[in-house]
């Protein structure tokens, strides 16, 4: 999200842009209206960074390329945090891929479609939280900020993953949210976070098994359309 003020056609200059201060989200209510916009454009943000220490080839630092692990997390920290992960792949003086990048990425890419690939979360019946339809979601009744809704597998699940997603489409509104599992007896929070945007992706610190799992919108800036709610498992 990035604020405006006065005439939308005249703005289009890096002193629109709000720094957030540190510690805070991005997209803050307070960053955003920081600066009193008269309205607000989202646009994706963009992570660059390298597969190597710098954006040129140096055959000096084959032994520097990142490793599947640390791609894995840049994929949390950009992809899981409503970015887009720009990954540069320089290459060697033949014109082509060096083996050590060609093997990390393969490593990398093999556990992302092993880890997020089927979310095990499918309900019977169906749910527009499950279709992955980005279009198709649900909303708290009323047109209320706040609200929350439950869905339920036919056979309990293990995951250590969770992702959601917003219907960007409509924009980004959710500014506080937490997935709670049920336990058998009661509800416990595993997941509590701030904004959502087109992705984010939560790690749990320990695999949890459920048949039921609940959403909570704590807070939006409108009425938040959730497309996606989903549990994964690492390999």
């Amino acid at each position: 999200m990035i604020p405006f003020e006065g005439d939308p056609a005249s703005r289009n200059r890096d002193d629109d842009m709000v720094v957030a201060p540190e510690g805070d989200d991005l997209a803050s209510r307070n960053v955003l209206t920081a600066h009193h916009p008269d309205y607000l454009a989202w646009y994706p943000a963009e992570s660059d960074v390298s597969i190597r220490p710098g954006w040129f080839w140096h055959a000096s630092q084959d032994s520097q390329v990142k490793t599947p692990a640390k791609l894995l997390d840049l994929y949390r920290t950009s992809v899981g945090r409503n970015s887009v992960l720009l990954l540069n792949v320089p290459p060697n003086r033949a014109g082509r891929i060096s083996d050590p990048d060609t093997a990390a990425l393969a490593s990398f890419g093999q556990t992302v479609r092993a880890t997020y690939g089927t979310n095990l979360l499918v309900p019977s019946g169906g749910s527009p939280l499950t279709d992955e339809q980005l279009t198709s979601a649900w909303s708290p009744a009323g047109d209320a900020h706040s609200g929350e809704v439950v869905v339920q597998s036919p056979q309990p699940v293990t995951f250590d993953r969770v992702v959601l997603q917003e219907d960007i489409t409509r924009g980004q509104r959710v500014e506080s949210f937490a997935v709670d599992v049920w336990d058998g007896t009661a509800w416990k929070t595993v997941v509590q976070a701030g904004t959502i945007g087109y992705k984010r992706i939560e790690y749990l610190s320990a695999p949890v098994t459920t048949s039921k799992v609940r959403l909570r919108v704590l807070g939006a800036r409108a009425n938040p359309h959730v497309a996606k709610l989903g549990l994964y498992k690492a390999p």
